[in-house]
């Protein structure tokens, strides 16, 4: 993983260093072909050279061979000045990555995991990522920190990438909840796709109600929700829940 984080963090510093192209160029791959692309992470651009059969978008070469090395690979997180800078995977299900690393070993604290349902073909869909709080704060339950409102005054945003695009998330809210109250009540963990307004905007209401403390954001309808969870252990089932927005 520190290898990983190292390499990615290489690639987004020459990025950022290296002029725009004038000219971008997309290579097409056909559905039934066989030929992989990959590009290495040490050798990147802010062009795009290798592709996706299913998702015309180009990959963007700074996670192009982390992608053809792992498929259900999906895209990265950060949340800058903090530990919060891993890869995310999409795996046929919820819970093989909750115990394997992104080579697909045993690995007990596993991943971050972007929930199997998650698409971006949504018209306003809603990410949501699981991930382990190990420690008491370590991996993802540094999400936790934000109990503190000065933390998340200084930690506002959330850099949530796909492999297709680099992508900034507003916080607007942060709660405790349990299992029950979010699923039952309220589908914070099974709401995927917020396909008419009303149930979007009810979501919103009902997030910043619960918040712990007022945030200086409130999405509209058309802002894609990112949902970020983790374990909350002073209840059998608890979570601490992190959401924020993309401004369309």
């Amino acid at each position: 993983m520190s290898n990983l984080q190292s390499s990615v963090r290489e690639a987004r510093l020459q990025s950022a260093n290296m002029p725009k192209p004038e000219t971008t160029y997309e290579r097409n791959v056909s559905a039934n072909s066989n030929e992989k692309s990959s590009v290495s992470a040490n050798s990147i651009s802010n062009n795009s050279i290798s592709s996706n059969s299913i998702n015309s978008s180009p990959v963007l070469d700074i996670y192009g061979q982390i992608k053809s090395e792992n498929e259900n690979f999906y895209g990265w997180i950060t949340i800058e000045d903090t530990g919060i800078y891993y890869p995310i995977m999409q795996g046929p299900d919820n819970k093989f990555y909750l115990s394997h690393d992104i080579d697909n070993k045993q690995y007990k604290h596993g991943m971050l995991i972007l929930d199997d349902n998650c698409s971006d073909e949504f018209a306003v869909p809603d990410y949501i990522v699981y991930g382990h709080n190990i420690n008491g704060g370590k991996y993802f339950g540094e999400l936790t920190f934000y109990k503190d409102r000065g933390y998340y005054e200084y930690h506002p945003v959330v850099i949530f990438d796909s492999i297709y695009e680099m992508r900034e998330f507003e916080i607007f809210a942060v709660l405790n909840t349990t299992v029950s109250e979010a699923q039952d009540e309220h589908q914070l963990f099974t709401t995927w796709n917020f396909d008419n307004e009303t149930d979007y905007n009810n979501m919103v209401s009902w997030a910043k109600s619960a918040s712990l403390y007022e945030t200086d954001y409130t999405p509209v309808y058309g802002d894609a929700i990112l949902t970020l969870i983790t374990c909350e252990h002073s209840t059998s089932d608890g979570r601490f829940v992190v959401m924020a927005a993309k401004h369309k």
